[in-house]
């Protein structure tokens, strides 16, 4: 699965600056560091870590699937966590998002082996 962006073309693995910014923009609009916060911090609480050493971990080229797959948790049940937190993290008055795009979202989250440049992990602990 390949994602387009204003920039070109970024698979779900791959590491781009269209992978958070110009997907967001078509994708649900300029959220997609609220949702890479919920997602870890659902990840984080799931894989029982600081959110710090997950972001860490991601800084050396994990993804958060793999990341997950070495603390003994399954791909799908990172999933589970990332999706519900990404649904949650629609603002206030948001239009939600439908299924096929939160599961979109949700994979190339647990994919990614980065995180905006815009990230912080202070407000989850």
């Amino acid at each position: 699965m390949n994602v387009s962006g204003p920039g070109g073309t970024a698979g779900v693995g791959a590491v781009s600056a269209n992978t958070w910014s110009g997907a967001s923009r078509r994708e649900g609009g300029p959220g997609a560091v609220g949702r890479m916060q919920s997602a870890i911090g659902a990840a984080s609480q799931l894989l029982n870590l600081q959110p710090s050493e997950l972001v860490s971990q991601l800084g050396t080229g994990q993804s958060l699937a793999s990341v997950a797959q070495s603390q003994g948790v399954s791909r799908d049940r990172l999933l589970g966590a990332v999706t519900k937190a990404v649904a949650a993290a629609v603002p206030q008055g948001g239009t939600p998002l439908n299924a096929e795009l939160l599961a979109k979202i949700s994979g190339r989250i647990a994919d990614s082996t980065q995180v905006p440049k815009s990230f912080s992990t202070r407000s989850l602990g």
